[in-house]
């Protein structure tokens, strides 16, 4: 959960449903780790998932874990799995999929959920931007029983080297925001200012 995601829940009822009905919610942004801190627990930290991926590359080879990498641009999930096997050479990553940006007919998005299924992944990650992800999880995930599936952001973009991660001292200083505001104004613009302001409004109320 970051102020996107939050103000989406805000100005969308599907979407707040969605995170509603999650197994697991996951602090995300700074804003709302300093607020857990303040409000339920000072040692409340940050779990977000291109930090988790990689304790989970780190540890799946031990407990028979296998991924499936599902989302990002063109050629995306091939260059992360190539960076998180540099992490643990004996991971197994047994599929991987980049979607069209459109739409999927039933064929299409049925023939998507038999390759997921037969791979045998147990952990699906999932990177198609939110809300778009955390509904297709829900959408998804009674067809793909005994897969984890995991909400995940820009992780691929991160990890394929598509996307530069801001220095871990913006991350630590609650920035991040701002840099990468900075570095793709025209499609962020909307997400780090409207959306801002209509959390702060609504944190205040």
């Amino acid at each position: 959960v970051n102020v996107n995601v939050c103000v989406s829940g805000l100005l969308d009822r599907r979407a707040r449903q969605v995170y509603q009905e999650a197994d697991l919610l996951g602090v995300d942004g700074m804003p709302f780790v300093y607020l857990a801190r303040v409000l339920c627990n000072r040692k409340s930290d940050q779990l977000c998932a291109p930090a988790m991926i990689i304790e989970c590359a780190k540890e799946a080879s031990s407990h028979g874990y296998k991924f499936f990498l599902y989302g990002g641009w063109p050629g995306a999930p091939e260059a992360m799995g190539e960076y998180l096997r540099t992490i643990n050479p004996a991971l197994s990553i047994v599929g991987m999929y980049s979607p069209p940006f459109r739409l999927l007919t039933p064929e299409e998005d049925a023939d998507v959920i038999s390759m997921i299924a037969a791979s045998g992944a147990n952990l699906v990650w999932v990177g198609l931007g939110s809300p778009k992800q955390d509904m297709w999880i829900r959408e998804h995930r009674k067809r793909l029983p005994g897969c984890i599936l995991i909400a995940s952001g820009a992780t691929f973009d991160f990890y394929a080297g598509l996307v530069k991660r801001a220095p871990s001292w913006m991350t630590r200083a609650g920035l991040e925001w701002l840099y990468r505001l900075s570095r793709d104004p025209r499609r962020l613009w909307k997400r780090y200012t409207v959306y801002n302001v209509l959390f702060i409004i609504a944190l205040l109320l």
